[in-house]
């Protein structure tokens, strides 16, 4: 069964999971834990454009890789979805993080590395196989790009890293090149 989800769920989500890991980190770590958001501005923006930067590259050489060896070809759009940018895929990615490379993953890794990424990838495949239009080969993509997104946290114990990737996996993939993003399908790419 497929969920239908307004645009502006998104953000409803984003506000439950800040609130979740916020009342977390206070009940459990007494305020502190560090989830790696809280960095000077410009290394965010850094680690957040090198993540979008190879997500680009992932994705455009891969879109590439099938224009080239089938006959699949790419058709005009019809503009970019700038409404759902801020609607949907902007929230979607930072309460995906936040949820799933954020506070339990963090504790789950102190603990046992191999554990946290397993699990935390299994839980974000299994998490998205409501989707609509999902397939066994789409969650198999989603199970690696859980770890992928875990390793990502891994190299700069930072979030700022897989935003970017995730937001730059996401948006080259729906808007720009016009694919469905978990289901959903832009309105616009």
């Amino acid at each position: 069964m497929a969920l239908r989800l307004t645009p502006w769920t998104q953000w409803a989500a984003f506000v439950s999971v800040v609130v979740a890991t916020v009342a977390s980190v206070a009940l459990w770590d007494r305020g502190r834990w560090n989830l790696g958001l809280i960095v000077p501005p410009a290394l965010a923006v850094r680690e957040s454009l090198l993540g979008m930067a190879v997500a680009a590259g992932v994705i455009g050489g891969a879109d590439l890789l099938v224009v080239l060896t089938t006959e699949v070809r790419r058709q005009p759009g019809n503009g970019f979805p700038f409404f759902e940018l801020v609607a949907v895929f902007i929230p979607a990615v930072l309460h995906e993080e936040l949820l799933f490379r954020g506070y339990a993953f963090q504790r789950l890794w102190s603990w046992s590395r191999w554990l946290a990424v397993a699990l935390g990838s299994v839980i974000f495949a299994a998490l998205h196989a409501w989707n609509q239009s999902v397939t066994p080969l789409a969650l198999i993509n989603i199970l690696l790009g859980g770890v992928l997104l875990s390793l990502a946290w891994e190299r700069y114990r930072r979030l700022w890293f897989p935003i970017g990737l995730h937001f730059g996996w996401n948006l080259m993939s729906g808007p720009i090149l016009g694919y469905e993003v978990s289901g959903y399908v832009p309105g616009e790419s």
